[in-house]
């Protein structure tokens, strides 16, 4: 079976060119924006919007605002603002936005095209050893497996957060925790603690510590299967 994949690559350059715009002009969106998109641009499809995206954060990172200017003089200094578009296309990403509204959401739509190219580019290459005479499948297995599993660990890893946008989750946490009735998280299975922690709740790590034989197993158990009865995903191991 013979087919030419001739298709265009799953890609959102005017979501790229939107979410520019947004950190040029509104530096509140930046941490949200990290934390989809990571340190670098490897998640844009178009070159010039990653490197635009790099010098943001650099300048970012620099505790000055990324501006037109800011991020122009980056460019400049790296030699690349001629290969971006000039200050030109800096101003007219500037200029297509109104606000960072939706910023993180547009993040999720360029990682989720560039997550899809990763594994267009993994398949590709498997299917490319597997054609080759005396191909070993187990190791063409290895290969796919191990550029796929790098994705994953991409997408999973998340990127820099700034600390106003996890001060702010924070204190809005505890903000949401004081005024709400009853559980802001799993219920525990103990009322007590219930009352004390609100349930367990997101990101956290509970260490339960006792000497052998005081029933952290019994415990840890009862604590799953109250979370698994109110119809969250359990591992226990």
């Amino acid at each position: 079976m013979t087919e030419t994949l001739d298709r265009i690559p799953p890609q959102a350059v005017e979501v790229e060119a939107s979410i520019l715009g947004a950190m040029l002009i509104d530096n509140r969106c930046i941490g949200d924006v990290a934390a989809v998109l990571g340190h670098d641009g490897a998640a844009f499809y178009e070159a010039r919007h990653g490197r635009i995206y790099d010098a943001a954060l650099t300048v970012y990172s620099a505790n000055t605002p990324p501006d037109q200017i800011t991020v122009g003089a980056e460019l400049s200094k790296r030699g690349e603002l001629d290969l971006c578009g000039g200050v030109a296309y800096l101003a007219e990403l500037a200029g297509g936005v109104a606000s960072g509204a939706n910023s993180r959401h547009h993040a999720k739509l360029i990682a989720d095209a560039a997550h899809a190219r990763g594994l267009i580019e993994a398949y590709s290459e498997g299917l490319q050893q597997a054609y080759k005479p005396g191909a070993d499948p187990a190791a063409v297995h290895e290969v796919v497996d191990e550029m796929a599993f790098g994705l994953g660990e991409r997408q999973n890893r998340g990127g820099l957060v700034s600390m106003e946008v996890t001060m702010t989750e924070t204190a809005e946490s505890i903000d949401a925790a004081h005024n709400k009735e009853g559980l802001t998280g799993i219920d525990t299975g103990l009322r007590d603690l219930n009352a004390i922690v609100s349930g367990w709740q997101n990101s956290d790590l509970i260490i339960q510590a006792a000497r052998p034989g005081a029933g952290k197993t019994a415990l840890g158990i009862a604590n799953a299967v109250t979370a698994a009865r109110s119809g969250v995903g359990v591992a226990f191991f």
